[in-house]
């Protein structure tokens, strides 16, 4: 009995050793900050924020859709620098409620000064995008 329960415990740890690696990789939910939120009402709506000091150092932005389904058709994002870019967000298709879409933020400009999106929700309520950065 003793020699079996030695036996589990080293499959265990075993696994644990191997797995690390890949944990390794996963990143921590603390690295993303929550830059702010859209909402979107009606077809075609506009919405933009501020980011403020969250928006500082960013490597990329995560848009996270919380209450319902959603398409961007243009995502625009302005520096601290103020160069404005525009962003495809998903390739315009749909954006799945609780999930994250991100965007790399290239270059060294990595201080976003507001994000600017153009979505509309595909049920019939409105919904609200989180915008988060990662740091």
């Amino acid at each position: 009995m003793k020699k079996s329960g030695l036996l589990a415990l080293a499959m265990v740890a075993s696994i644990a050793v191997t797995a690390s690696p890949a944990l390794a990789q996963w990143r921590m939910p603390n690295d993303w900050v929550k830059i702010g939120s859209a909402r979107f009402a009606g077809h075609d709506d506009r919405d933009s924020g501020a980011a403020g000091a969250a928006g500082r150092h960013v490597t990329e932005l995560g848009f996270r859709p919380i209450s319902g389904d959603a398409i961007c058709q243009r995502v625009n994002v302005r520096f601290a620098n103020g160069v404005t870019r525009p962003y495809s967000l998903n390739n315009d298709q749909p954006l799945h409620q609780d999930q994250t879409y991100r965007i790399d933020m290239p270059g060294v400009a990595r201080n976003v000064d507001r994000v600017t999106m153009r979505c509309h929700a595909l049920g019939k309520n409105a919904v609200t995008i989180n915008i988060y950065g990662n740091k």
